[in-house]
């Protein structure tokens, strides 16, 4: 019998003894699987589509319940074996229960039901999703929490729907070096006791692309000891390098230590700056951004949540300018500091707000042929209608959220563009997220 137990959203009715039988028929956004119950849709977490369960409802709303699994009576032939044992408790994975194929129609079936929903008016074209070519190991970049409990150090993630905090001895959907480096800071801060624990806050590591070497940040509780970096050096011999962050006191990555024969410069990202998590998939994104845009010799492009430049750097050489806006100082910092690195003299970036920037440029009159935005899961609703004064003549949407992605693009919908193509990109196989792109035009 398999029993999984967890909070759901809002308030819960954990002394509830309710139980039904119930056929799970497809999968939702966020990961639930669907079954219904005469007139009423049940949402049951970790469930297959071909799943018949026993579940325990745990929430009741008008039209829709929340359960659990208390047993699996039959198993869908799309269930696959997790490969981490913290699957069903750890907050990272939804869907390691699911055969990666499953997982891939699943995406596009929540976009595809998403846009018949909320807008059936836009009629983009939806090609297959971008497959991942490692569907585990694939994360480049982790951050993970620090936390002390009696004489223990514990490093790893969030418990589903909870903030207590999960030892992670390895993680399956990250790359083996991390895990290595892991190991090492584990063993380390475990022999060091509480007070070296209590010091450090997050962790965070990164997997060079090139060299294959990682890089550890630790953020760090004030005030900074600037020999820490070379003691925790000590401590995991296989990290590549270890800096250390302190945001109360303004500090970014000041104190750095570097193993001797592994210095070099990554030239997708820096310390501290956000970057994708799977490099593999990144690189699709980007050509699929490049294709969507079209540039050309004249073109302006206008990189909103531009962050590092990830997505248009690259086409300096061939367009007239580049405008790069992102709130993020370190980022735009970055951003300057590829764009000098690699000569380019046609770039801009300005370490804004989005709104504030697209209203200057409005006001001032600029006009771009070509806008990238990119914005937090949000969506960028807030700029939406001073962003369409600008008529750039081809929008590139990129988004990590269906929902706010179909209700933007209803609204440009509303100022004449029309979404022409949204090209789904598995950016985070063993989840429910995605990343989606979106192509934007006026009608011919």
């Amino acid at each position: 019998m398999k029993r999984w137990r967890g909070a759901v959203r809002g308030r819960t009715a954990p002394e509830s003894q309710e139980t039904i039988s119930l056929s799970i028929d497809s999968l939702a956004f966020e990961g639930w699987g669907v079954g219904r119950y005469g007139s009423l849709v049940v949402f049951v977490p970790f469930t297959a589509p071909g799943d018949t369960v026993r579940v325990r409802i745990t929430q009741k709303k008008k039209n829709y319940w929340y359960g659990v699994v208390e047993e699996i009576l039959s198993p869908s032939p799309q269930r696959t074996s997790p490969l981490c044992p913290l699957f069903g408790v750890c907050g990272g994975c939804q869907w390691q229960h699911l055969s990666y194929d499953l997982q891939l129609r699943a995406k596009e079936q929540i976009l595809l039901d998403h846009l018949r929903k909320m807008a059936p008016d836009l009629q983009p074209r939806i090609p297959p999703f971008v497959a991942a070519p490692a569907p585990y190991a694939y994360r480049h970049r982790v951050r993970l929490k620090v936390r002390g409990f009696g004489h223990e150090c514990r490093i790893g993630f969030f418990q589903r729907r909870s903030h207590d905090l999960l030892d992670v001895e390895e993680c399956a959907v990250s790359h083996p070096r991390i895990n290595e480096v892991l190991r090492d800071l584990r063993g380390y801060l475990r022999a060091e006791g509480r007070g070296l624990c209590d010091r450090i806050k997050e962790i965070e590591m990164e997997v060079s692309p090139s060299s294959g070497l990682c890089r550890v940040l630790l953020h760090v509780q004030p005030p900074i000891d600037p020999d820490l970096a070379k003691r925790v050096a000590r401590g995991a011999p296989s990290a590549a390098s270890i800096a250390l962050q302190c945001a109360e006191e303004g500090e970014e990555a000041g104190h750095r230590w570097i193993r001797e024969g592994s210095e070099e410069e990554d030239g997708e990202s820096e310390e501290g700056v956000f970057s994708q998590v799977n490099r593999e998939q990144n690189r699709v994104l980007r050509e699929v951004v490049e294709r969507y845009a079209a540039v050309g010799r004249e073109d302006r492009v206008l990189d909103l949540f531009c962050g590092n430049g990830n997505l248009s750097l690259a086409w300096a050489p061939r367009v007239a300018s580049i405008l790069g806006i992102d709130l993020d100082p370190a980022a735009v910092s970055s951003a300057r500091h590829l764009a000098a690195k690699q000569g380019f003299k046609n770039c801009q970036f300005w370490d804004m707000d989005a709104l504030q920037g697209v209203l200057r440029l409005a006001m001032s009159g600029k006009n771009f042929s070509v806008v990238i935005l990119d914005p937090p899961r949000q969506g960028c609703r807030p700029l939406l209608e001073t962003l369409c004064r600008l008529r750039a003549q081809r929008l590139i949407y990129v988004s990590c959220h269906p929902v706010n992605l179909i209700r933007d693009l209803a609204l440009f919908a509303a100022c004449g563009y029309e979404t022409q193509e949204i090209q789904g990109i598995d950016m985070f196989p063993q989840t429910y997220h995605s990343e989606l792109v979106a192509l934007l035009g006026f009608p011919d």
